[in-house]
């Protein structure tokens, strides 16, 4: 369920790679990027930079149909919080895409909050679900494992512009556009006028 997105997460001590070693920095599935944290009663706050290493970011970008993941970074903390744990923090990157209209490469800049929470349980039915405009992402965990990659990749691919066009992609549509096209928008409509015709009768 996503309803809305916090604000940057707090600072706190940080820590760089995988949040529990005993999971390392494999693959899961096809996941092209995956971080996997247990979620434990006791586990302190604690403070994470997570990066995909230059084999992920590359199989991040096919999995996306990307030209390229040039960098990506989540940053941000995993705290206990009262029913369950919360996730706040930040997601940036840097990507190419191909142009919409030209092909060509267009880079996009990303930087966008991320904030969720993990509930430690099977997921309600829908409709026992009261969604929360200002509240954050609730995912259920019935394992107590979360993957803090996967949320990287699922907001990266909801920041990507849906559209990416290069500076003069415009000018590339009105050059081969027909040249009847402007005109043809002012031109009157057959059956415009015969429906108008009729009226006057």
């Amino acid at each position: 369920m996503r309803a809305g997105r916090p604000d940057k997460g707090r600072g706190a001590p940080m820590s760089t790679g995988c949040p529990d070693e005993e999971t390392g920095s494999t693959m899961s599935g096809a996941l092209p990027f995956s971080r996997k944290a247990t979620l434990r009663a006791e586990r302190p706050a604690e403070s994470f930079v997570l990066s995909p290493s230059a084999a992920e970011m590359a199989a991040l970008a096919a999995a996306l149909d990307l030209v390229a993941v040039r960098a990506l970074t989540l940053e941000g903390s995993l705290e206990r919080v009262s029913g369950g744990f919360a996730w706040q923090g930040r997601l940036e990157a840097l990507v190419v895409q191909r142009c919409v209209v030209t092909h060509a490469p267009v880079t996009q800049r990303i930087a966008v909050p991320v904030g969720r929470r993990f509930v430690v349980a099977a997921a309600p039915a829908t409709a026992d679900v009261e969604v929360d405009p200002d509240a954050d992402e609730i995912d259920y965990v019935p394992t107590g494992e979360v993957d803090l990659g996967a949320v990287a990749v699922e907001e990266l691919s909801l920041a990507l512009d849906p559209y990416p066009r290069t500076p003069d992609a415009d000018a590339v549509v009105a050059r081969y556009a027909p040249e009847d096209t402007a005109a043809g928008s002012e031109r009157a409509n057959p059956f415009a006028a015969l429906a108008q015709r009729r009226f006057d009768a």
